[in-house]
Parts: C-alpha cells; structure tokens; sequence
C-alpha cells in the first residue's frame, strides 16, 4: 500500500451521523493521519489508505428501513471497490448487520426485507457475503456463518 510522506491517510466516513462527536481538524500521528468527512462530502475513498465507516451508514430506521441516499452509496460502493484495488482497506465498525426488519402498529405487524439498505450490506452482498450467510448471534462477537 502506498503512504503519502510514509504516513497512512485514514478518512472516518459519516461518524457524526451515528452520534459520534468528530473534531473539525484531522489527528495527526507518527504514522497516519485521521481525517474525519460528513456523509454528504466530495471526499473520494479512493484518495485515501484507509477508510472507515459505520454498520448503519446510509439507513435509516421510520416506519420502514430504507436507504437515505441510494444514489451516494453507490457511489461510495464504487468508490469502495477502487480503493481495494489500489491496495487500500476499509474498516467498518459492526454492532449488527440486520437483513429483516419488524415494524410493530397498532393493529399490525409487517416484516421488511433490506439487504441493500446500508453501505456495509450492498458491500458485502457484492463480494458474496448475502443474507443467505449472515446469521443473527446473541454473542456480542458478531461473525457469519455458512447456512447450509
């Protein structure tokens, strides 16, 4: 992988969209250098060594799963693949991946289906990674697991 000035440039993704309080100046170290970008940025993943980003990035949870902005995850998803293949890495920080949703009313309830709702789902499903082989643990070490 190629180092600019022999430090790694690592871009944090969408953090302030998960909560998360980010500083306005990127962190610099010995050897990399953090650089923080709101959902909506220029910022291309592939400028990067690096990328990190949450498990929910892009959902959203109303009355139904969806996704905020299909259009910028794609081109995220893209942008994802170019870094890979420049030698670059993600990292993306999983609670749960949830593939299946339950949406409770007052006289009903209604099951959704959204595997292409989240960055880290449309990823995966790419690379072979489907629903199919994605199961629901208790531990609190999430993994995959082959269903046959």
């Amino acid at each position: 992988m190629k180092k600019e000035n022999n430090k790694f440039k690592i871009m944090v993704f969408g953090a302030e969209s998960s909560g998360y309080k980010v500083p306005l100046k990127p962190i610099e170290e010995a050897k990399y250098t953090l650089f923080f970008y709101p959902l909506n940025t220029e910022g291309d993943f592939s400028d990067f060594d690096v990328v990190i980003f949450f498990d929910k990035t892009f959902e959203k949870v109303e009355k139904e799963i969806v996704c905020a902005n299909k259009a910028e995850m794609l081109k995220r998803v893209k942008e994802v693949f170019q870094l890979i293949k420049k030698g670059g890495l993600i990292c993306t920080l999983v609670y749960s991946i949830r593939d299946a949703y339950s949406i409770s009313g007052y006289l009903q309830s209604n099951t959704y289906e959204s595997d292409d709702t989240s960055l880290i789902k449309v990823i995966l499903n790419d690379i072979g990674l489907n629903s199919n082989y994605r199961k629901r643990s208790s531990d609190p070490l999430k993994h995959f697991g082959v269903r046959i």
